[in-house]
C-alpha cells in the first residue's frame, strides 16, 4: 500500500472542487468542523487522486471545502498516483460505520463499485442489501439509480440529511422531472419533518398516477411570511385537496357548519374522515339558568343545519 501513494502539501487552488465523483459522505459542514479546523488544521488528512494538471478528491470533501471557507491556501494530504479499490473500500468502510454517507451516497458507492464487481472479494449484492440497505428493486434498476444522482441539488441535500428512507426515494424517483423540480423549489422554502415530507411524496406519487400533476403548480402556494412548521402544514392541506377533491370539500363544508354552531355555543364531533353514522353535539348548561334560557338554547340549533352535517356522512 505504501508504494501507492505518498503524503505532500497541496495547493487548494490546484484541487478540482467541482469534481464530486468520489463523494460519498454527507454534504454537511457544520460549525464545529470549521472550528476544530480554525483551532487545529484537518485531523485526518484528505486523499487526493493525481490527474494531469490537478487534483481529485477521493476522500476529505467536506474538509477542505471547510478549509477554503477559512481561506487556507494548501493543505497536507495523501496524494494516489490513481485510483486503488482496496483503498477507496476501506476508507468507505470506515465511513459507512462512521454514519457519515447517506441514502444518496450509498446508491454513489453501489455505482462505484458496480464498476468493479468481478475484482471483489464477496457477493456484491448482498452487500448492497445488508451493508448499505439497499433493496433489490431500486439496486437493479439502473434507470433509477442514475436517476436518484442526477437530482436537483436542493432536493439531493435534502434527501442525504434527512434520510426519508428508500422507499419514499424509490418514489421520488419514479415522479417526472417537472414534479422533481416543483419539490425541490419546496425543499429550498419549507423546512420539512421527515414523516411530512414522507406524506407529501405518498401524495404527490398519487397525483402524478391521477394525471394532475400539472395543478402542483396551478393549485399550490406557499405562504412566505408563514413559520415553518406552518408552512408545511399549508403545504399538506393544498395538496390533500387535490387529492381528495371530494373529501376536502366535504371538511371545508363540515368546518363553515361547526364555526357557525360554535358562535351559538354548541360544540359539534364528526368521525374521522366522515366514516360512521352519527354526529355528536354538546353544549353547556349552568345549574342558574332558567329553562326558558335552555329552551332557547336548544331552539337556536336548526335542524336544516343538523341534516346538512348529516349528509356528509
Amino acid at each position: 500500500m505504501k508504494e501507492l501513494f505518498q503524503e505532500s502539501s497541496v495547493l487548494l487552488r490546484d484541487i478540482n472542487f467541482n469534481d464530486a465523483t468520489y463523494k460519498i459522505s454527507k454534504p454537511k459542514i457544520s460549525e464545529e468542523l470549521i472550528q476544530s479546523i480554525r483551532s487545529y488544521g484537518i485531523l485526518e488528512k484528505p486523499t487526493l487522486i493525481r490527474s494531469e494538471n490537478e487534483f481529485i478528491i477521493l476522500f476529505g470533501h467536506n474538509r477542505l471545502l471547510a478549509a477554503q471557507i477559512l481561506e487556507q491556501t494548501h493543505q497536507a494530504c495523501v496524494i494516489l498516483k490513481s485510483f486503488d479499490l482496496e483503498y477507496f473500500f476501506r476508507y468507505a468502510l470506515l465511513k459507512l460505520y462512521r454514519l457519515e454517507v447517506g441514502p444518496l451516497g450509498k446508491i454513489k458507492l453501489f455505482q462505484i463499485l458496480k464498476k468493479y464487481k468481478s475484482k471483489l472479494s464477496f457477493c456484491f449484492e448482498e452487500f448492497a442489501w445488508k451493508e448499505l440497505g439497499i433493496p433489490p428493486y431500486l439496486a437493479s434498476s439502473e434507470e433509477l439509480m442514475k436517476k436518484a444522482l442526477a437530482l436537483p441539488r436542493s432536493l439531493a441535500e435534502f434527501l442525504e440529511i434527512k434520510d426519508p428512507g428508500y422507499k419514499t426515494i424509490r418514489d421520488l424517483l419514479l415522479l417526472s422531472d417537472s414534479s422533481l423540480s416543483t419539490i425541490s423549489e419546496w425543499v429550498e422554502m419549507i423546512p420539512f419533518r421527515v414523516n411530512v415530507f414522507r406524506q407529501i411524496i405518498d401524495i404527490v406519487y398519487d397525483i402524478e398516477r391521477m394525471g394532475k400533476n400539472h395543478l402542483l403548480v396551478n393549485q399550490t402556494h406557499i405562504p412566505l411570511d408563514a413559520e415553518g412548521r406552518n408552512k408545511e402544514v399549508s403545504l399538506l392541506e393544498q395538496l390533500t385537496a387535490i387529492r381528495y377533491p371530494i373529501y376536502w370539500d366535504k371538511k371545508n363544508k363540515a368546518l363553515t357548519i361547526s364555526e357557525q354552531l360554535k358562535k351559538i355555543g354548541i360544540a359539534v364531533k364528526i368521525p374521522e374522515f366522515f366514516e360512521g353514522n352519527e354526529i355528536v353535539l354538546s353544549f353547556r348548561l349552568d345549574k342558574k339558568q332558567g329553562i326558558e334560557e335552555i329552551k332557547s338554547k336548544i331552539d337556536r340549533i336548526n335542524p336544516l343545519v343538523i341534516e346538512e352535517l348529516l349528509s356528509l356522512l
